[in-house]
């Protein structure tokens, strides 16, 4: 009888537990032992789960189909599995390598439940697909550089699968090539572009303002990614506006933006895992230096000699005359390499160094800073052989000549010569009908 007695009267063994668990749990009365050894609160944002039973909280979540409340939002729709997600986003999303969170979707949950059960989820084969052209096809026409190459196809992917704003920016690219390559498929790539180009964007945009060495090279490569976007990507009338804060005025902030990261990182950059972008970039730059040297073209004599003759004040043309130092430099970098060799960065450097006082003066239209812009479209032709590039030429010279006056219009006989376009009135065509069909303008 003593032995009943002692087991109603013996004291239970008290239970050492957090009150910080979430809502979800002091519902369902699941003890919650703090071990501050193991218990990852800051990284974690206050869940309620050990480190290493990272599995089976997944498990238990599920399970009971319920949610944490420490949880991040879920994610938008838009940012759902109605356009794919590179596998190991989410597996990988809790605490990425990175350092950055990133919470798991319904999509992820109900996968992982149908795996549970002996069911496999479908995979998102347009995503696979767009990857796999990745691969084979897209990370080839990035450069002519056999190193950067391999870097394009291997490496980069290997490290967007730690970030998947980089991730969708692939895939962006890829799409947008396949549209290219099948133009019977094309609104169904670029629609796949689109919504994985708004997703990478968004993405970026959050890492932006936190940029470190550990994030730096991966917003790098989608800055360049995001101009090829932009020059590849379907195109309106206003995309090759060059008067106002619209279409070309975009350029110079985006392209801007590409060599600030470069500039602010340089020494994490030439010791990273993709170095070989920063010395091929350091090699290219000496091997211009020496083309400025030894070249004895000047490809712009005539036009800074119309601009000598023209009325303007002191400093204005020697603004002028300043801008067209570079291009001229980039003029002879280009005719002195082989055209097979030619890389996007050898005409977007005088984009980049470009005055504000030019880029004020383009966007307010002024006639000198239209010729000028003319003769840097005789290097967007030089570029027409990446396929994001095509036709460029063409329908900028276009649009410069709608804006120049008949006397200006001589200015740029050399470029529209060596670029082969041939001004409306002479194809017997109405300026409001010129443009080039061809080069995927977006109805």
């Amino acid at each position: 009888m003593d032995a009943p007695d002692k087991v109603l009267h013996t004291a239970r063994r008290s239970h050492r537990k957090t009150r910080t668990g979430c809502r979800t749990c002091k519902r369902r009365k699941i003890k919650v032992v703090r071990r501050r050894t193991t218990l990852l609160l800051e990284l974690y944002q206050g869940l309620c789960f050990p480190a290493e039973d990272h599995f089976a909280r997944l498990l238990i979540l599920i399970k009971h189909s319920v949610s944490c409340d420490f949880l991040p939002p879920a994610a938008s729709p838009a940012g759902s599995s109605n356009v794919g997600t590179p596998p190991g986003h989410h597996v990988a999303g809790f605490i990425g390598r990175n350092g950055i969170w990133s919470s798991p979707t319904n999509t992820f949950s109900s996968s992982f439940a149908m795996a549970s059960n002996g069911v496999l989820p479908d995979l998102n084969m347009n995503d696979l697909e767009l990857l796999h052209h990745w691969s084979l096809s897209t990370s080839l026409s990035m450069t002519s550089d056999p190193v950067l190459r391999t870097l394009w196809r291997t490496k980069i992917p290997q490290m967007a699968f730690e970030f998947p704003f980089l991730m969708r920016g692939i895939l962006t690219v890829a799409a947008l090539h396949l549209a290219y390559l099948h133009p019977e498929r094309r609104d169904f790539y670029v629609s796949n572009s689109l919504q994985h180009h708004d997703i990478a964007l968004s993405g970026a945009t959050k890492v932006l303002p936190n940029v470190s060495n550990e994030n730096c090279m991966p917003l790098h490569i989608f800055s360049i990614l995001t101009c090829i976007h932009t020059l590849g990507r379907p195109r309106k009338p206003e995309d090759f506006l060059v008067v106002g804060e619209q279409g070309i005025a975009k350029w110079f902030v985006l392209f801007k933006g590409v060599v600030l990261i470069i500039e602010r990182f340089s020494e994490t950059m030439s010791t990273g895992p993709l170095a070989a972008f920063f010395h091929s970039r350091v090699r290219r730059q000496r091997q211009r230096q020496s083309c400025i040297e030894t070249s004895t073209m000047d490809h712009l004599s005539s036009l800074r000699a119309s601009i000598l003759s023209a009325p303007l004040p002191p400093d204005t043309a020697q603004m002028y005359l300043d801008n067209m130092i570079e291009l001229q430099n980039s003029f002879s970098f280009i005719y002195s390499c082989p055209s097979h060799s030619h890389e996007l960065g050898d005409i977007f450097i005088w984009l980049f160094r470009c005055s504000d006082g030019y880029l004020v003066a383009l966007q307010e239209g002024t006639q000198e800073a239209l010729a000028i812009f003319a003769y840097a479209c005789v290097l967007f032709w030089k570029m027409e052989k990446f396929w994001w590039m095509e036709g460029w030429s063409g329908l900028i010279m276009n649009n410069i000549w709608n804006w120049l006056d008949d006397a200006h219009k001589s200015w740029i006989e050399w470029p529209i010569s060596e670029i082969g376009w041939n001004p409306p009135e002479e194809r017997g065509m109405e300026p409001a009908l010129q443009g080039n069909s061809d080069v995927g303008l977006e109805s």
